[in-house]
């Protein structure tokens, strides 16, 4: 079995190919949480992919097991790596959120700049979001304003008054996840503070917890702020200090990550 690591802005996720993953894995959540887990490699998920003439299949698996639709990151990362071993630089892929491109440019030997596409936001998905009203945007959740969009996958921004600590903010995702009559399929949730035209932001991840970074959560901020501002470009920094930007060209959400490719083609003769 042979794998890859990829660092998208503190967000970490690991890289196999669709025949090592169905002859070790399996599709096994615990094989999945034991090889993401610290005594693992340390991954907020494990990407899975299968090379095509034209087209890549793009799956992703969350640190805890479960199946997501779409990561940017994870494009972001997967894009690096085939970048790295092919030295072409535009590459397509087919998710559950449908097809996505990704445009990479080589900034060193193990660092890329990827520009990766979203795609239209969705504020209208009830399978996600069952309890959306018509011409209703802002909804609260104990007493705290939010915003529900889909960016491929189900996000849930909070826009605060007033500065939360972690723990607040874990507790509340935590709450957020148990309310499984609201996000049947649990929801990824970010904090947004706005100060001037400053914005920070804090992601954190259905499946994951607490992520430093998150390409489709930045693209959620973004469509919220479309709809309450007008905005059609932002950046967004991170608790790190890290920036991430995001712009809208023709209705689509593109995310700008930077990627380190941590290690590739690791051989592996026995892991579980």
């Amino acid at each position: 079995m042979e794998i890859s690591k990829t660092d998208s802005l503190g967000n970490i996720f690991l890289h196999i190919s669709e025949n090592d993953f169905l002859a070790e894995i399996e599709k096994d959540p615990e094989k999945i949480k034991a090889i993401c887990s610290k005594r693992g490699f340390a991954a907020d998920g494990l990407i899975v992919f299968k090379e095509q003439e034209k087209q890549i299949e793009f799956l992703i698996f969350n640190a805890d097991g479960s199946e997501a639709e779409i990561s940017g990151n994870g494009l972001a990362g997967l894009s690096s790596l085939l970048s790295y071993r092919t030295n072409r630089n535009i590459f397509s892929f087919l998710t559950k959120a449908g097809e996505k491109r990704v445009q990479v440019e080589r900034k060193s030997d193990n660092e890329f700049i990827c520009k990766v596409e979203i795609g239209t936001p969705d504020y209208f998905n009830r399978n996600f979001f069952p309890f959306l009203q018509p011409q209703k945007q802002r909804y609260n959740f104990f007493k705290l304003p939010f915003y529900p969009v889909a960016t491929g996958n189900p996000h849930i921004v909070f826009i605060l008054e007033q500065e939360l600590n972690e723990n607040e903010k874990e507790e509340i995702y935590n709450q957020v996840q148990d309310a499984t009559n609201l996000f049947p399929g649990r929801t990824n949730v970010e904090f947004l503070k706005i100060d001037n035209r400053h914005l920070r932001g804090w992601f954190y991840e259905r499946g994951a917890g607490k992520t430093l970074a998150s390409s489709t959560g930045s693209a959620a901020i973004l469509a919220i702020l479309k709809n309450v501002f007008n905005l059609n470009q932002v950046e967004i920094e991170t608790e790190t200090g890290t920036k991430i930007s995001a712009c809208l060209e023709n209705e689509k959400i593109f995310v700008f990550t930077r990627t380190k490719l941590i290690f590739q083609a690791k051989k592996l003769s026995f892991f579980f």
